[in-house]
């Protein structure tokens, strides 16, 4: 009796785990993993918001040091010329521009390293020593020293898709990235008077022009997410850019009008603080400031079509579904006075003006 009570105890010592007590367990893990991945992914989102948010007022605090040196904005080629219909295929970005006049590179000298004919029109070109960008060093001819990009935010878009140029020189330029890994936007003011706010090019005079930025504008496959900027098609939930186009037409064209990408750019730029009304329309007084920098935030279009701000202000061209241009910052009258407000804030761009 008391052997066979031995052995009972020994057995029961060494059993192992059931089936159901070990499929018990895998549920619970899986339970925790699942709990804890949306939490882990958002707090890692929240981390890359806050650094390009850094990143932005770093530009921005840069801009304002240059400014203040040189009595102009940064960016080597003038609004006018980076807005210059050339640009939309030769496809020099804002970015690239304005960091010639704060990390420097350009340079008169030629051969191995250097970028040659750079610009955005065919009329003045220069250099670029991509070496001699971040800090002021012999054989430079430009002022640098302002901003010195970080190599982890520094990165050519030469994979296809990535931009749209016709000139190899400014797809081998590096361009400013954010902690999501899209391009930086900068979008800077034509200081010259006019009535008009926004335009496609500068063949009009206006405060800002699309064409400053349209090589990553018609991008198919932007960044890490290779997120495309155009989308084609209306009312399919097809993700892209309210202010994208690919140059197309016909049946395959963008379906942002240039209606579209003026209105939604004037309730970007424009300061919701100071609109005035045009008949039933609100419309930009004075812009956010003479520079403004934008991420195309978490989900790597500009101004997406899927944020809530294009659900709740956007509108749509010829009583189609799919949203194609916002419209400026509305003014809603209420018992207590006016309310304006800021369509932008309900996209997951991060917008930093400039205020010079």
């Amino acid at each position: 009796m008391f052997r066979m009570n031995v052995m009972s105890s020994r057995a029961a010592g060494n059993r192992g785990f059931s089936l159901i007590e070990l499929l018990v367990v895998i549920i619970i893990i899986a339970l925790v993993i699942g709990i804890l991945l949306p939490a882990l992914r958002g707090a890692r989102q929240t981390s890359r918001a806050a650094s390009t948010q850094a990143l932005m007022k770093d530009l921005a605090t840069a801009s304002q040091s240059f400014r203040l040196s040189n009595r102009r904005d940064p960016g080597y080629f003038t609004p006018i010329e980076m807005g210059d219909t050339g640009n939309i295929t030769r496809g020099m970005s804002g970015m690239q521009n304005v960091l010639l006049d704060l990390s420097g590179g350009f340079t008169s000298a030629t051969g191995a390293g250097v970028l040659t004919g750079l610009g955005p029109t065919t009329g003045t070109v220069i250099n670029v020593d991509v070496s001699l960008i971040g800090s002021i060093k012999s054989g430079s001819t430009g002022p640098g020293g302002y901003f010195t990009p970080d190599k982890r935010n520094f990165s050519a878009q030469s994979s296809p898709g990535q931009r749209e140029s016709s000139i190899q020189g400014h797809i081998d330029l590096p361009e400013l990235v954010d902690a999501f890994g899209q391009p930086v936007l900068v979008w800077t003011a034509d200081e010259r008077r006019s009535d008009r706010f926004v335009g496609v090019n500068s063949t009009q005079a206006a405060k800002f022009y699309w064409a400053q930025n349209a090589t990553f504008l018609r991008a198919i496959s932007l960044g890490k997410e290779a997120t495309g900027q155009p989308y084609r098609a209306m009312g399919t939930g097809e993700r892209g850019s309210l202010i994208g186009s690919d140059g197309n037409s016909g049946p395959n064209a963008s379906a942002v009008t240039a209606n579209g990408r003026s209105g939604t750019l004037a309730a970007l730029l424009g300061n919701p603080a100071f609109p005035t009304v045009d008949g039933a329309v609100s419309v930009p007084a004075q812009p956010r400031g003479s520079m403004v920098f934008q991420s195309a935030g978490r989900d790597g279009a500009y101004l997406s079509n899927n944020d809530n701000g294009a659900k709740r202000w956007a509108v749509a061209a010829g009583g189609g579904t799919s949203p194609t241009g916002v419209q400026f910052a509305p003014v809603q009258n209420t018992t207590s006075g006016a309310i304006r407000i800021d369509a932008i804030s309900d996209f997951d761009d991060i917008v930093v003006p400039a205020s010079n």
